[in-house]
């Protein structure tokens, strides 16, 4: 009984507080931009997965602190105590509703996340020279993945360009060029290297690969946020092995699996504290310590990855202060006692 009410009462303020969120975006749009109504809408749906994979923490934290807050208010915490109660388990009932949302977001970041990603940069696309590009053609049979070091839009000439093959999620060839030139939907790469990855055998010479009309390179060229975790993760795996620079597609795969295990962390360690102390209001508190702490430990993390050649293990274990505060809050709820 005491599960329904604490998981519905929960979801439902999980449900206001996300129409009271996405009406802030609404609003943010409006102001921020003179758009018809057509455009408006297309805008308003592509920035929703985005918003909501960030808002998610904050989503589930304060839900489930105005669920403790309404159960404290009604003393009902200190009769559940009386009947004998741990303070442990009473926090426990609060998990099915944090393991929910938790999935929720996982669900945003595995692929509505990056398509609302990429849906959004299409007009924010240089015109001129595009840096660090990374296109994807898929075949029934192969995967292509293409890297340009710089792509100039206005001759046609790439530059540091990379092709690598996948078959099956096994790396077939690679090849490499230091540049070619891309007219229409033709791309030749000049005295391109190319390693057969099966056989070991190496040759040199010149490639032709048929993809999309340059004019349209600017609208497909991705970056790690507009990828799919599937293909982060592949890239991720298969980069370090030919030379590519892997650690921005780990960074990016790993921040979307950090953001959605914060929705239940952080709504546990709020609660945990707020059953503790007896107080919801401290529970509000540490809830935006603990966000503020979660975006900064993530900044830190992809500064390191990104700027520096520190190993992901010794950066990743920059986060791991969370889950000493989620250690703390299980030892307070173990130890402390009601009077």
């Amino acid at each position: 009984m005491l599960t329904r009410f604490i998981f519905f009462t929960a979801l439902k303020y999980a449900f206001a507080l996300t129409l009271i969120l996405v009406g802030i975006l609404q609003i943010y749009l409006i102001g921020d931009s003179i758009l018809s109504g057509r455009v408006f809408f297309e805008l308003f749906l592509w920035s929703l997965p985005v918003f909501l994979f960030y808002a998610m923490p904050f989503v589930a934290s304060i839900s489930c602190i105005l669920v403790l807050r309404s159960l404290q208010k009604r003393r009902l915490d200190l009769a559940f105590s009386g009947f004998g109660m741990s303070p442990l388990r009473l926090a426990l009932y609060f998990a099915p509703i944090g393991a929910l949302l938790t999935l929720f977001s996982f669900i945003i970041a595995l692929q509505t996340y990056p398509y609302g990603q990429s849906r959004l940069s299409i007009s924010q696309k240089p015109g001129g020279i595009i840096k660090d590009l990374w296109l994807v053609q898929k075949f029934p049979e192969r995967t292509l993945f293409y890297h340009f070091g710089i792509v100039d839009l206005s001759t046609g000439k790439v530059y540091d360009a990379s092709v690598l093959e996948l078959k099956d999620y096994v790396i077939k060839s690679l090849v490499q060029s230091k540049e070619g030139v891309w007219l229409g939907d033709s791309l030749k790469l000049n005295s391109a290297r190319v390693l057969d990855l099966l056989s070991g055998q190496e040759s040199v010479k010149d490639l032709s690969y048929s993809y999309v009309v340059l004019e349209r390179v600017g609208q497909l060229a991705k970056r790690p946020e507009e990828l799919s975790m599937g293909e982060l993760i592949l890239l991720s795996s298969v980069g370090k092995k030919v030379g590519l620079n892997h650690r921005q597609f780990l960074k990016e795969a790993t921040i979307r699996v950090l953001n959605s295990l914060a929705v239940f962390v952080c709504s546990f360690i709020c609660i945990a504290f707020g059953i503790s102390f007896r107080s919801w209001r401290f529970s509000l508190l540490v809830f935006f310590i603990i966000f503020t702490f979660h975006w900064l430990l993530l900044n830190i993390f992809s500064t390191l990855l990104e700027k520096t050649n520190v190993s992901f293990g010794a950066s990743i274990i920059i986060y791991t202060p969370i889950l000493g505060v989620l250690g703390l809050s299980l030892y307070y709820l173990r130890k402390l006692h009601r009077v």
